[in-house]
């Protein structure tokens, strides 16, 4: 695989990472370099050739590559949003190894990596570049890389579930508190408004025995009022018949 990686190096298709070159491989680098046009049509030929002879189908049962190169490369997402509390996705890293993946040969993040450094390739040239790699390169294979990217995508998908199954519960133990939130509401309007008609009762009840006293209080002012019409009058007529008396002994 060195001598693919580091021709597509040189023409700035892809980066070259620890391990990517053996020692091997550069030790036996000569010299003498083709310029990069040149380089750029060995390489042409050289895929051309791959693309007329298909390689072997691999010897494991998985998908094949095809499949997973003919979306355009991406890279995997980091998490852009923070949860509330427990509800945030953690590091990649973190869930990886609670599903204890083990380490691959060729991770799908190289290969994600590798597939974007290819992607001014034709989709066609792209694939079989990965395959003739494959076949150049003893230490790894695509479908190192896909079993990879199989296990990663079942853990994240995993942790989805996990941050889901965290809502659900969540919302339930809201939903519960909303739930006992409304009935408190409702006893407590219940027994307010039974508070209130006794109050606006005893209300009616005091109002009806000062209205009671205050009759009371203003025919007894009234019977005053009368007793002293009376008592004046008669007052008054004793006073006139005592006056017509002396008026009739001063005349003699």
């Amino acid at each position: 695989m060195s001598k693919w990686l580091t021709t597509l190096a040189k023409i700035g298709l892809v980066e070259l990472e620890d391990g990517d070159v053996s020692k091997d491989a550069n030790s036996k680098q000569t010299t003498t370099e083709l310029p990069p046009d040149e380089e750029l049509e060995a390489l042409q030929e050289q895929l051309n050739d791959l693309v007329e002879k298909p390689k072997a189908p691999p010897s494991v049962e998985e998908p094949k590559i095809v499949s997973s190169a003919d979306a355009a490369p991406v890279s995997i997402p980091k998490p852009s949003h923070t949860g509330v509390g427990d509800l945030v996705a953690r590091e990649a890293g973190v869930i990886y190894t609670d599903a204890a993946i083990p380490e691959s040969p060729y991770p799908i993040e190289r290969m994600i990596k590798l597939l974007d450094g290819l992607k001014a390739m034709p989709k066609d040239m792209r694939i079989r570049a990965i395959e003739a790699m494959d076949q150049a390169d003893d230490s790894w294979t695509i479908e190192d890389s896909i079993l990879d990217g199989q296990r990663k995508k079942s853990a994240l998908k995993a942790e989805e579930s996990r941050i889901h199954n965290l809502l659900r519960q969540r919302e339930e133990e809201r939903n519960q508190e909303s739930i006992a939130q409304d009935q408190y509401i409702e006893q407590v309007t219940t027994e307010i408004r039974t508070q209130i008609d006794e109050l606006e009762a005893m209300l009616a009840e005091e109002l009806r025995e000062a209205a009671s006293k205050k009759a009371t209080i203003e025919a007894q002012i009234e019977a005053d009022r009368v007793a002293y019409e009376n008592a004046r009058r008669d007052l008054t007529q004793q006073v006139t018949v005592i006056s017509d008396v002396l008026n009739s002994l001063q005349e003699d």
